[in-house]
């Protein structure tokens, strides 16, 4: 075949696809720096990136500062299926029927979940949707720059680069709008010290996140932050003092059962290596 003629990568996608990257030699697994920052390709990407993740930083503020947390990630239950359809119109991935089927429960359970608590308001509702689509693209074009040797660090680093200067328009007209509003309120010590605190967690979950997408698809990705949503909507609730009943227990066990199903269903289509079916026809010889 054409893919086992021109050779398959490691990480994805032939050496013909990663030729037309840049012209430079790929014998190697990894890009310096200086090679990257010389691509103009390269940097058509990350302004593509930077631009969706300053977007979705903005978006998930203005979400959380309408509408409760818990309601933000029911509307982010719906991920993996906007996952699966980004994926097959960007990265051409098919998902099989039997694995879309199996995303039903992990979104029923964090809708579930949050059935005790439930706000709703207009710009929220919006600003929460659109950031959830964005998010989705964004992991997908990220998978796609970690496929062309771009590692997740790398990733990480010139998307918050870029998205930095997205995010200064915004930035100033704040700061201008306070500057000539009669109220303008003093950042403490304890609000400084959140911020920190907070931009520290944002950056390690950030490259985190990066280095677990280099392992796994963008909808597996998807699929697995459905747990991490779980996890934010308890801690959302104990915190805020809501009361906690049986739909939020049901609702866990829900996302569990349904991401067990989804892995389970990924390995049962998945084609087996001649390895294992030498095992398995010596087994039966046996």
């Amino acid at each position: 075949s054409p893919a086992g003629i021109l050779g398959e990568s490691p990480l994805g996608g032939t050496l013909e696809e990663r030729a037309k990257w840049s012209g430079r030699d790929h014998s190697d697994q990894s890009n310096s720096v200086e090679n990257l920052i010389r691509d103009a390709e390269f940097w058509k990407q990350m302004v593509v990136l930077g631009a969706l993740r300053g977007s979705t930083i903005i978006l998930g503020l203005v979400s959380l500062s309408y509408v409760a947390a818990s309601f933000t990630e029911t509307i982010k239950a719906s991920s993996p299926l906007v996952t699966v359809l980004f994926s097959w119109m960007i990265l051409g991935e098919q998902t099989s029927l039997p694995v879309v089927l199996s995303l039903l429960p992990v979104m029923g359970g964090l809708v579930l979940c949050t059935s005790s608590e439930l706000s709703f308001h207009t710009i929220g509702f919006l600003a929460v949707l659109l950031n959830n689509v964005l998010d989705c693209i964004q992991n997908i074009l990220s998978k796609k720059m970690m496929k062309l040797l771009v590692t997740p660090v790398q990733l990480q680093f010139f998307t918050s680069v870029v998205g930095m200067f997205f995010l200064l328009p915004a930035l100033l007209w704040q700061l201008q709008r306070s500057a000539v509003s009669a109220e303008t309120k003093v950042v403490g010590r304890e609000v400084a010290f959140y911020m920190l605190i907070a931009a520290v967690l944002f950056h390690a979950q950030s490259v985190s996140a990066y280095c677990t997408m280099s392992l796994m698809s963008p909808v597996s990705m998807s699929v697995a932050n459905t747990l991490k949503r779980t996890l934010m909507i308890f801690i959302s609730i104990l915190y805020f003092h809501n009361t906690v009943g049986v739909s939020n227990v049901g609702g866990i066990l829900m996302v569990v059962g349904g991401v067990a199903l989804y892995n389970y269903c990924l390995i049962a289509r998945r084609p087996r290596s001649p390895r294992q079916r030498e095992g398995s026809r010596g087994k039966q010889e046996t």
